[in-house]
């Protein structure tokens, strides 16, 4: 469904203007979408909507703030490349999840996006990584299940393949482990994995 077809396009709408309204932009031009705490969660997955939301219309609007909410994310990625709670911190595998995904999907929609802070994203990633990249930790190596399917997911989102051995160890670590019944977090980026490696 989008806000121009379907059921809930009145919903959707909505949604997309309540969102819209909250952005702030900043005197270089980009839009900060994030609130006072867990700022960056906030802007990563608000970026990430707008810019599935333009993907799937196309309507000129949606993509000012889509590209907006990218430049934001990339001027706020710590020059380790990652990114935090706020811009600028040593970044943490969570929120440069979210980070990560939303500047996917702008690049995937044809927005501008940075090739250098897509790079830098592999030299955060590197900082957590165990077992060759089989497995990830929230800001060092010491993993955990969640950080380790966020981990891998963002290296499916950096170029990792199917024939990545390490990318191989970490789906058969995530498939040995199975669903969680009480980490959703695990569980989403986990199906996010499994799904994308078929």
């Amino acid at each position: 469904y989008t806000h121009s077809q379907g059921e809930y396009q009145d919903v959707m709408k909505r949604g997309l203007y309540y969102l819209g309204k909250q952005m702030i932009l900043t005197t270089e031009g980009s839009g900060d979408f994030g609130g006072s705490v867990g700022k960056m969660y906030d802007q990563g997955l608000v970026t990430l909507l707008f810019c599935e939301a333009y993907a799937m219309t196309h309507d000129e609007e949606l993509k000012k703030f889509a590209q907006a909410g990218i430049d934001f994310i990339v001027g706020a990625q710590h020059v380790e490349g990652g990114w935090r709670y706020m811009p600028g911190q040593p970044g943490d595998t969570t929120v440069t999840g979210w980070q990560l995904m939303a500047l996917k999907s702008g690049k995937l929609a044809g927005l501008e996006v940075s090739s250098s802070a897509m790079y830098r994203v592999t030299h955060f990633l590197e900082s957590v990584s165990k077992d060759k990249g089989a497995k990830y930790g929230y800001q060092n190596d010491q993993a955990r299940p969640c950080t380790t399917a966020i981990g891998l997911y963002c290296r499916m989102l950096t170029g990792w393949n199917h024939f990545h051995p390490s990318l191989k160890r970490g789906v058969e670590h995530l498939v040995q482990k199975g669903p969680s019944p009480n980490d959703v977090y695990f569980n989403y980026y986990a199906t996010m994995v499994l799904n994308h490696f078929d």
